[in-house]
C-alpha cells in the first residue's frame, strides 16, 4: 500500500491509499505507537463509486473531512468523532452543486484543498471558479465558507471569495491552510510581471468567526524562476512556507502589523 495524503490531530493520523479508494485512520497510544484503528470507504460503503477517495484530507478535534472526484463533479464526507465512543461516524456529503456553478462545469478541483476553522466552517479552494465565464473561461479561482451549527448535519454555504487578481486560469485556491484566524492561499498560476509564471500566496483574516474575510497580505518571493508555480503552503504562527518547484520560501510575520516580511529562500 502506497499513501498519497495524510493529516494528523490529537492523536489520530489520517492517510490516504495511493489507489484512492479508502481513507484509513490510526490511533497513538501512550507509548507513541500508532495502531490501525478504523477505515472509511465512503458513505455508503462502496468504494468503486467514489473516483479518487481521500484526495483531500482535513481532520479537526472533532471532524475529519474527505475529498473526492466523482466524473466531473467533486465532493467532501464529513465524519464526526462520537462523544461516548471512540467513533468516527459518516454524519453528511458536500457537494460541488452546492457552489451553483454551471461553467467551466468541471468542478473536480471541490475535492482537493480545504481547511476547517474552529471546528464550525470548512473553507474550500476551487482554483475554477469564476464569477464571470465570459471574461475568465478557465476560471479565475476562489474559495467558500461552509459553516455548521447542528453539530455536522448540515453544512451553509457562505459568501465565495474569489482571485484577487484578473487573470484567466490563475489558480486561485489551489492549496489552502488556516492558523488561528487567518488563511493562507496560493494562486498558483497567476502571472506576476509580464508573461511570467510565477504564482503567488495570500493571507486572509476573519474577524466574525469565519463568515467573511478580508485580504491581509500578498506573499511574493522575489527569486521564483519563471514557470515554477508557488504551491502548495504550510502555514504556523508567524511563519508562512510557500512553495514552488524544488523550493521553499519564508516569511515571517511583522509584530507591529499584520505585514509578513521575505525571510530567505530555504531550500
Amino acid at each position: 500500500m502506497l499513501f498519497r495524503s495524510l493529516e494528523y490531530s490529537n492523536n489520530y493520523l489520517v492517510v490516504s491509499d495511493s489507489n484512492t479508494t479508502a481513507v484509513y485512520m490510526y490511533k497513538k497510544d501512550d507509548s507513541d505507537n500508532f495502531e490501525f484503528f478504523q477505515k472509511m470507504t465512503g458513505w455508503d460503503g462502496n468504494s468503486s463509486s467514489h473516483g479518487s477517495y481521500g484526495v483531500g484530507l482535513a481532520i479537526s478535534s472533532n471532524f475529519l473531512f474527505v475529498g473526492q472526484k466523482v466524473g466531473n463533479n467533486g465532493a467532501i464526507d464529513v465524519f464526526k468523532k462520537t462523544d461516548n465512543v471512540d467513533e468516527w461516524v459518516y454524519k453528511t456529503r458536500i457537494s460541488s452543486s452546492t457552489v451553483g456553478q454551471t461553467s467551466p462545469s468541471n468542478m473536480t478541483n471541490f475535492s482537493r484543498a480545504f481547511d476547517i476553522y474552529n471546528d464550525t466552517t470548512l473553507i474550500v479552494g476551487v482554483s475554477n471558479l469564476t464569477e464571470n465565464s465570459t471574461t475568465y473561461p478557465d476560471g479565475q479561482g476562489g474559495f467558500i465558507p461552509y459553516t455548521t451549527s447542528d453539530g455536522g448535519s448540515s453544512w451553509t454555504k457562505g459568501t465565495i471569495v474569489y482571485a484577487p487578481s484578473s487573470q484567466n486560469n490563475s489558480r486561485f485556491g489551489d492549496d489552502i491552510t488556516i492558523y488561528g484566524d487567518y488563511i493562507a492561499v496560493t494562486e498558483s498560476n497567476k502571472t506576476n510581471t509580464g508573461t511570467t509564471k510565477t504564482g503567488t500566496s495570500y493571507i486572509y483574516k476573519t474577524t466574525d468567526s469565519g463568515v467573511s474575510w478580508s485580504k491581509q497580505d500578498e506573499l511574493l518571493p522575489a527569486s521564483v524562476p519563471q514557470n515554477n508555480n508557488v504551491n502548495p503552503i504550510a502555514f504556523y504562527n508567524n511563519y508562512v512556507f510557500p512553495t514552488s518547484t524544488g523550493s521553499i520560501y519564508g516569511f515571517k510575520k511583522d509584530r507591529k502589523s499584520t505585514r509578513l516580511n521575505s525571510s530567505h529562500q530555504i531550500i
